[in-house]
């Protein structure tokens, strides 16, 4: 399954985006729902980990806005598997 994933490339979102709150009580930085193909993104909980990148100063390995995006490729990969080819392909890979 590393193997799987690492030889995986990058792709677009290609579901709905959505930005809400709540985040923090789910914790949860994003979430992909299939049915219609969704991706929220959680702004509460995004903006308290890029509140802790600059707290602990780590903001030069994640620049401005990395969180965000970090957390949409997750999801993107997931709609990825979900309703592309690579669905049958990680199948096999996982045994």
């Amino acid at each position: 399954a590393d193997a799987f994933g690492s030889a995986l490339a990058p792709v677009a979102c290609e579901a709905r985006i959505v930005e809400r709150d709540g985040g923090l009580e789910l914790g949860l930085l994003a979430r992909y729902t299939s049915r219609p193909p969704t991706v929220e993104l959680y702004t509460d909980t995004i903006d308290l980990a890029e509140r802790v990148v600059d707290a602990r100063g780590w903001r030069d390995w994640y620049p401005p806005g990395s969180v965000r995006a970090a957390a949409l490729a997750h999801e993107a990969v997931h709609v990825h598997l979900h309703h592309g080819p690579a669905k049958a392909a990680l199948k096999r890979a996982l045994g």
